[in-house]
């Protein structure tokens, strides 16, 4: 089971992604602005609770990147699969 974390995956692609990686067996790190998932990935997360992480993740700021990097590992061990999706 591979460990997957993908920036600014609330919704949209980075979401989606999320979703397949979920299908597939891994566990995801999902990240993005708010302090809380929205209501989609809430929901997401409730039907795959154990393999469903979420990190508050302001990619502009290097303290949070590296937050996010550090309570993945801690929860999954490892980070198998990074994705840059956050970002205009």
């Amino acid at each position: 089971m591979k460990n997957v974390v993908i920036t600014g995956s609330t919704r949209g692609l980075g979401f989606c992604m999320g979703k397949e990686f979920l299908n597939a067996g891994c566990n995801v790190t999902f990240s993005g602005r708010g302090e809380a998932p929205n209501e989609n990935l809430k929901s997401l997360m409730e039907l795959y609770k154990d393999q469903t992480f979420y990190v508050q993740c302001d990619v502009r700021k290097i303290d949070s990147i590296e937050n996010l990097w550090n309570e993945s590992a801690k929860k999954w061990k490892k980070i198998d699969i990074w994705i840059n999706n956050a970002g205009v």
